[in-house]
């Protein structure tokens, strides 16, 4: 499998999850504590939208986090020596580019 595949499945995973929560945020936020807590729903709306805002940032800022870790051949070399056999990391950065 190439380096760009499971840097594509990686992605879609990490949205697919996210996803997921978002769904799970919303639903216990603005259905399931409103009737509990004696809440206005539009108070839960207004937590929620911000809940939901920040994990996307966060998302994004690890995203770039890992990209930055992952163009580090440091890293990539200990993850190697960490989890022999496992995807093949930064391939492309460890190989030397062909005059061409």
């Amino acid at each position: 499998m190439s380096n760009q595949i499971v840097r594509a499945l990686f992605f879609d995973l990490s949205h697919l999850t996210t996803f997921v929560a978002a769904i799970f945020t919303v639903f216990l936020f603005v259905y399931v504590l409103p009737p509990f807590l004696g809440m206005p729903v539009f108070v839960a709306q207004a937590g929620v939208t911000q809940i939901i805002m920040k994990a996307y940032v966060e998302m994004v800022v690890m995203g770039l986090i890992l990209v930055g870790f992952m163009s580090n051949a440091g890293f990539v070399a200990s993850c190697r020596a960490m989890f022999p056999g496992s995807a093949r990391l930064g391939d492309e950065a460890q190989k030397p580019e062909s005059s061409g």
